[in-house]
């Protein structure tokens, strides 16, 4: 979005329409505009599972969905999630068996090794996918490879170039092994704005 942003500016300006203080805005755009405010080198991030999982739950309830509970458990870079939900008065629970847990390019990806339904009868796939559609988030599951790639684009902040390459579960932390990142924020500055930047104090 960045560069389309820029496209359009350097084009506006080519035809005799840019913004009211182009001065002020080539500076901005030319020098700052694609700069990122902060960046990082690969490291190793923990969350507190038990307020992860808490967060998730109420997260989850604020947008509409029945859940429950919500359990992490594991070992390794094999994950288990649990998820309680009640559903037109009737409770059950979802037990999935994930592997091979990446984001990249706001996608976050994983491998479903198992997937467990009420009773701890497996979900056919033509199901999961139907259960998949009705996420407040945009998911599509590839049922050949057993792939789910989960959209988070809408809800990571714009700009954000995160990677995480690993995920490991030990004992009360999980671990994220992020590589390297940065954070291009859309500028605030608007062309409305430029005028009373030039003139800060009104004079």
């Amino acid at each position: 979005m960045d560069e389309q942003r820029e496209i359009f500016f350097v084009k506006a300006r080519q035809r005799g329409k840019g913004p009211a203080n182009p001065r002020y805005t080539d500076r901005v755009s030319e020098h700052l505009a694609l700069r990122p405010l902060a960046s990082w080198e690969p490291f190793l991030l923990r969350l507190d599972r038990d307020l992860l999982v808490e967060f998730t739950c109420r997260l989850l309830q604020r947008r509409g969905v029945p859940v429950e509970e919500v359990q992490l458990e594991g070992q390794g870079d094999q994950l288990i999630l649990t998820v309680r939900v009640r559903w037109h008065g009737l409770a059950s629970a979802v037990r999935v068996k994930l592997e091979e847990l990446q984001l990249m390019g706001g996608f976050l990806g994983c491998r479903l090794v198992q997937v467990q339904g009420p009773l701890g009868l497996g979900l056919p796939s033509l199901l999961l996918g139907i259960v998949l559609k009705r996420l407040p988030i945009p998911a599509s599951w590839d049922h050949k490879e057993q792939i789910l790639l989960v959209d988070l684009r809408g809800v990571l902040p714009a700009g954000l170039a995160l990677e995480v390459r690993r995920v490991h579960l030990r004992g009360p932390s999980l671990e994220l092994y992020l590589g390297p990142g940065r954070w291009v924020p859309p500028s605030p500055v608007i062309a409305e704005e430029a005028e009373a930047f030039s003139h800060p104090l009104g004079i």
